[in-house]
């Protein structure tokens, strides 16, 4: 859609005015002290004046609008016409509360700019002490790693499409982020309204921060070429002179699928010369030293970790991956089990955060709204679906893969160490955070829809570590039950947050209890053993291998070797037994001319599979417990490597 895509205003400024400025707050190497240093641009845009005795004070605020901190620039003279630029030191700020994801804290600088004792401009702005490293193949911030729990974010409004955005439907993004575990956001692929920046600080989200750069089916052509050098450059510049001074952009992307050559290694140069405090990411430079990190996109979990393995300093993030598409985002389990066994990897941004669709109303049904997309407007180039790949429909309402993505990103976990001594450990995944200063967890034993246990806890786990923990009724662990019993830990907010309020769930885990503890057979069976004359008997029919015993009967196809009635006491358990089925409803990732979807059918996997019996041999084992064992040989009559 065509238009002006971000706000357009008029300033005025007085003759000597603040042109520019960069914060740049830096951490000692422990990360308890810091200090500020903040590069002031100023010009006179007079004609015949000149202001002499020239300062630049900066104060520091807390968040309760103390001054912690002051400095001043040396006095300085501008002649007319005059511009340069000034240093305000602050050298010394004593263990300064720390930014990140997990505590945004924001401090406050006013710069007032003075000319002979008179003060002629105020400028105020945010900004947050935190410091961003690589050590050994992780990204550290303030010190610690950080796993970066993240999705790809297009600007783009179900009324005013691609672009305009305002501010309430940012501030949903941003909460439905935050409420749903993620931690980190690619501006996929451009630089987002500046709002956006400030709502990242405010709430807590990484950023990388990219370019707007792609050429796409253009490949290395432009960036290998001398004569866009320029327009690459000012690109970069551009991004990184309006976004300087936010906390939250942790990453430069030199752009998005635009090959890699000279101009990108150029715009890297330029941006570790003006800012050397964060990392350097762009997809297809691959292993080249002018970035920061390995980055790859919808790479597979065995060959992201042999990138990680072959990397000698560079931590892997997957820029793009599970492709949210349709019925997707699967597989995030067993990406993220990965990332997190494996040195060396350290986060992944999911393909990506909203459906680009169309408001519309039905004239069938007044009222009644609904979405176009790709041909509904009858435009003969489009992408189909494949602009409808996000986590939430474009009113935002949570598709429901996003619920897999809080469970996957969730920041506490629990894993058994003895189901049937119900001994657990409480995994905090948290970077910065305790979770007694943020989490209380609940568990509840449940059978049968009936609570047998409920308590709540809060418990003393320091960041990234973890705490055993054992349930406190062991009465309860001595009951045999005739169905499953299930503990659920859940972990929700104890206080109000600037993105949920307090009962927020931020995780859960369920077990269901062991099997020592639970028979689901024991409703049906004799505790005392049969004597021994009342022996189970095989009846070899024609189509059939019929086992019956004192109180059950089963029986077996021969042609299938399928199991295909159960009865106990008379009453039918099983009747139509298990067959092989290895279809599953198409994706629209297996799109119809995939070659995959032809090997797919050619196999029948479409349908029941034609499985034979080759043999059949059942082995009768007496004693008193006898049992009868039937094996099936089976062969499925074709094999096709896919």
């Amino acid at each position: 859609m065509s238009g002006i895509f971000r706000d357009v205003f008029v300033f005025a400024t007085p003759q000597l005015h603040i042109r520019d400025f960069f914060i740049k707050p830096q951490l000692d190497t422990e990360c308890r002290n810091g200090s500020i240093t903040i590069e002031v641009d100023i010009k006179n845009s007079s004609s015949n004046e000149t202001f002499t005795r020239t300062q630049v004070y900066v104060s520091i605020l807390d968040h309760l609008n103390k001054e912690i901190a002051q400095g001043q620039s040396n006095l300085l003279c501008y002649p007319p016409g005059a511009s340069s630029k000034t240093t305000v030191v602050i050298e010394q700020v004593h263990q300064p509360y720390k930014w990140s994801a997990e505590s945004p804290y924001l401090y406050r600088a006013v710069l007032t700019l003075k000319s002979s004792e008179k003060d002629l401009e105020y400028i105020p702005t945010e900004f947050g002490f935190r410091k961003i490293e690589i050590v050994k193949k992780k990204v550290l911030i303030n010190g610690r790693r950080v796993y970066f729990t993240g999705v790809n974010r297009h600007e783009f409004h179900e009324r005013y499409g691609l672009g305009p955005v305002d501010k309430e439907t940012m501030i949903k993004d941003i909460l439905l982020m935050k409420q749903s575990n993620v931690n980190s956001v690619r501006t996929s692929h451009y630089p987002n309204d500046p709002y956006w920046y400030r709502l990242c600080d405010r709430y807590g989200l990484y950023v990388i921060d990219e370019a707007n750069i792609e050429t796409h089916a253009f490949n290395d052509l432009m960036t290998k070429d001398p004569l866009w050098r320029e327009a690459f450059l000012d690109r970069v510049q551009s991004l990184v002179e309006r976004d300087k001074n936010h906390a939250c952009v942790i990453f430069w992307s030199l752009g998005n699928e635009s090959g890699f050559g000279k101009n990108h290694e150029l715009c890297s140069e330029w941006i570790k010369s003006r800012d050397s405090s964060r990392l350097v990411h762009y997809e297809q430079a691959g292993w080249n030293k002018c970035v920061d990190v390995h980055s790859t996109m919808y790479t597979r979990v065995n060959a992201m970790i042999e990138h990680a393995k072959k990397s000698q300093d560079k931590p892997i993030i997957l820029c793009e991956m599970a492709h949210s598409m349709g019925n997707s985002t699967g597989n995030l389990h067993e990406y993220w089990e990965a990332i997190r066994s494996t040195d060396g990897c350290s986060g992944a941004f999911i393909w990506d955060w909203v459906d680009e669709g169309l408001l519309e109303y039905s004239e069938m049904k007044p009222g009644e709204k609904y979405y176009r997309y790709g041909g509904d407007y009858h435009e003969e180039i489009h992408d189909g679906n494949f602009c409808l790949n996000g986590l939430v429909f474009p009113d935002r309402t949570p598709h429901p893969a996003l619920w897999e993505v809080a469970k996957v990103y969730q920041p506490v976990a629990v894993k058994t160490i003895s189901e049937e001594l119900m001994e657990f450990t409480i995994l905090n995944r948290y970077h910065f955070t305790n979770l007694r200063d943020i989490i209380e967890m609940t568990i509840t034993l449940t059978r049968d829809n009936k609570t047998l246990h409920n308590s709540t806890h809060v418990l003393d786990v320091a960041p990234d570590s973890s705490a055993e923990f054992n349930f406190p009724e062991p009465r309860l662990l001595q009951c045999t039950y005739t169905s499953p019993a299930h503990i659920l830990f859940t972990f929700r907010l104890r206080y109000d947050t600037s993105y949920a309020r307090r009962g927020h769930q931020v995780a859960w885990e369920q077990f269901e209890i062991s099997s020592k503890l639970y028979n689901p057979l024991a409703v049906f069976l004799d505790p005392t053993p049969p004597p021994s004359t009342q022996q189970m008997q095989l009846i070899n029919e024609v189509d059939e291998y019929l086992v019956r015993g004192p109180s059950f009967e089963a029986r077996f196809m021969k042609s299938r070797g399928e199991l295909f009635l159960l009865r106990v006491d008379g009453t039918t358990i099983l009747q139509g037994g298990p067959a092989i089925n290895v279809f599953r409803a198409w994706t629209d990732n297996d799109r119809a001319d995939s070659s995959y979807v032809g090997k797919w059918n050619h196999l029948g996997f479409n349908k029941y599979p034609d499985v034979k019996v080759k043999k059949h041999q059942p082995v009768i084992k007496p004693g008193v417990n006898e049992t009868i064992e039937i094996e099936f040989s089976t062969l499925y009559y074709q094999k096709v490597a896919l």
